[in-house]
């Protein structure tokens, strides 16, 4: 699966892989949750975008894109969802955004601008606030 093609789940119209993150789990381990693939696990490169939002004073919602290795087709086949009853696919860019809710849409074309550029997005509902550089890059700057 090549940087033109994006993992989506299909239950009920096109969705981003979701599932949630415990107390004291580090978003990219709960990403390791939601898309099992044996033996090792899929491997989660970074963080690329936090969106939160507060749908109730109550309840704040805190999603996290991350990017994974490329995955080959041999893998892909593998891979299993937390949910059984939806569908894997594989699907060219293009071709996703136009199906995902409005809000999803912005977030994955935030976390694609924020891949290319090695930075991570911080979103609110949606709507970009600010980028800053990976944290793989910040750790790379640190020890020069």
């Amino acid at each position: 699966m090549g940087t033109d093609q994006l993992l989506v789940i299909e239950h009920a119209g096109l969705l981003l892989p979701v599932g949630a993150v415990h107390d004291g789990q580090m978003p990219e381990e709960a990403a390791k949750a939601v898309l099992r693939l044996e033996p090792d696990g899929i491997h989660v490169l970074r963080r690329v975008a936090v969106d939160q939002r507060q749908p109730t004073r109550r309840r704040k919602v805190i999603t996290h894109i991350v990017a994974t290795k490329p995955l080959a087709p041999d893998d892909i086949v593998r891979l299993t969802y937390r949910d059984p009853r939806a569908a894997i696919r594989v699907i060219p860019l293009g071709q996703v955004t136009a199906h995902l809710p409005p809000c999803a849409h912005r977030r994955t074309l935030a976390a694609l601008n924020a891949l290319e550029q090695d930075k991570t997005a911080y979103l609110d509902s949606g709507t970009i606030r600010r980028t800053e550089p990976s944290a793989s890059r910040l750790t790379e700057h640190s020890w020069q």
